[in-house]
């Protein structure tokens, strides 16, 4: 069944366990038509009893006109498909890096027409939905800290106990910050039954979802209860993530490099160290594209310039998994990279510290004929006319102003404009 503008009435749902089967049982309660898809064979004879329809394989979700997905993260590939097939899509992770990536895919979803929703489960999801009640009923919000206690089914008790030994993200003073997992104790005292629990910092998402909800917050933190058990086996576990390959090394990374001078060799063994390649996610996505990376470094006219300032742009990069992926789904922004570290040094410092503008790139009518003060004007006040919030509108502008800086950028170096311009 289509609606009005054309597309499936039908839901889809990924993942049967607890929270889907949750999600489940409201959506069939309301009448809708649903197709679940679960791996696990028990999970969808549950889901047919109840009267859903089921999926063999997850393309058959793409059919549907909303998808939710509740299964173990990553989400962002899965969703990735389904926008591109003009599906909209609702997330429930919680993975810090996950919902980066997912909120990297806000360019593809604009352009199909498509809804993205990120952070639609307890944390973040309904924590944000108390911030917001409660920031109607104060003058001002300085401060935004989140503590959550227990978990749903067994996917999402693994993702609580791994984001226990990860780098954890926060908000102080204007500027993210990356305590480890596992650090900043507090006991808080949760609604009776359940009482007082000692809570710790964790790669949670609330912080980056809060922050874009409420840019004007100073300091925002998220934290989940945990025994000294949990810290320590946490722990362990990321000790065996990364030492497994040094231990048990394999030979794809070696085959599938191009050959590198011993200079460059030394170079690049130094990448994983960064920050931007902390996460286990961000070094699954960038030994992907590494090789790839590699040869277009190599093509260049200097390429020993080009892997050094690349070197200089990885090291000054916070965060790398939403970029990563944009550069695996954009290949020839790799190339426009490289264009600017060997000839414009600084226009690619200004990259690794504001490297959101990337989207601009993909977004059509990058390259477009300079349009002149007036027609900037125009743009701006578009872009600033729906939003009724100041301080949101004072974060679209830094957003639209950083664009247009690093559009100038580009275009001046390919030559599209002079200095006058």
């Amino acid at each position: 069944m289509n609606g009005r503008d054309g597309r499936s009435t039908r839901f889809g749902l990924a993942g049967h366990g607890v929270t889907g089967g949750g999600i489940a049982r409201r959506l069939l309660a309301a009448g809708a038509e649903l197709v679940v898809h679960d791996p696990d064979a028990a999970a969808l004879g549950r889901a047919q009893a109840a009267g859903a329809i089921m999926a063999g394989t997850a393309g058959v979700l793409a059919g549907a006109g909303v998808v939710v997905l509740c299964g173990p993260s990553p989400h962002a590939p899965r969703a990735a498909s389904l926008l591109s097939a003009g599906t909209s899509v609702v997330s429930v992770a919680d993975d810090l890096d996950d919902v980066r990536e997912l909120l990297g895919l806000d360019v593809l979803a604009r352009r199909v027409d498509a809804t993205l929703l990120v952070g639609a489960a307890m944390a973040p999801g309904l924590s944000g939905l108390l911030a917001r009640s409660l920031a109607t009923q104060v003058h001002q919000v300085d401060e935004l800290h989140v503590a959550t206690h227990g978990t749903a089914g067994p996917a999402c008790a693994r993702q609580h106990h791994d984001s226990l030994g990860r780098t954890a993200l926060g908000w102080h003073d204007g500027r993210w910050i990356e305590p480890p997992g596992g650090s900043g104790r507090d006991l808080v005292w949760f609604p009776e039954p359940i009482g007082a629990h000692d809570c710790y910092r964790a790669a949670v998402a609330d912080p980056l979802l809060l922050h874009r909800a409420f840019p004007g917050v100073q300091r925002i933190t998220a934290r989940v209860s945990a025994t000294r058990r949990d810290r320590l086996t946490a722990r362990l576990h990321e000790v065996t993530a990364l030492t497994r390959d040094f231990f048990a090394p394999t030979d794809a990374d070696a085959t599938d490099r191009p050959d590198l001078s011993d200079q460059q060799r030394g170079i690049v063994s130094g990448w994983r160290a960064y920050p931007c390649l902390r996460s286990a996610r961000a070094q699954e996505i960038f030994t992907r594209l590494e090789p790839d990376l590699l040869t277009r470094l190599l093509k260049a006219p200097l390429p020993d310039d080009a892997v050094v300032g690349f070197d200089r742009f990885l090291s000054g990069l916070p965060a790398g998994v939403q970029l990563f992926s944009l550069f695996e789904a954009n290949p020839t922004l790799i190339d426009l990279l490289v264009d600017i570290l060997t000839t414009a040094p600084k226009l690619g410092e200004y990259l690794a510290r504001n490297a959101g503008v990337f989207d601009a790139v993909i977004g059509g009518g990058f390259f477009a004929p300079w349009p002149g003060v007036a027609a900037l004007q125009a743009d701006l006040d578009e872009k600033l006319r729906p939003i009724d919030d100041y301080e949101r509108r004072l974060d679209a502008a830094r957003i639209w102003m950083k664009e247009w800086h690093f559009r100038i950028g580009v275009h001046h170096l390919r030559g599209l404009i002079d200095a006058f311009e």
